[in-house]
């Protein structure tokens, strides 16, 4: 999942892998603006575990979107 996030990597944003543990971290100048990097970056997550064939342990327990 890091290949994946790395080639769009925002700036203020790094990351690593700790064994199977993918940390993030985010500096930014505002509360808005990590907000805003954050959730730009959930969608391209959720990508690269589709892409893997990857489901964490909460994605299994999540309700479905509503129609």
């Amino acid at each position: 999942m890091r290949r994946a996030l790395v080639a769009d990597e925002p700036p203020g944003l790094s990351s690593r892998v700790e064994g199977s543990v993918l940390l993030l971290e985010l500096a930014a100048p505002s509360a808005a603006s990590a907000r805003a990097t954050a959730e730009d970056l959930l969608p391209c997550l959720a990508a690269a575990e589709e892409a893997e064939g990857l489901k964490g342990p909460r994605a299994a327990s999540r309700p479905s979107p509503r129609p």
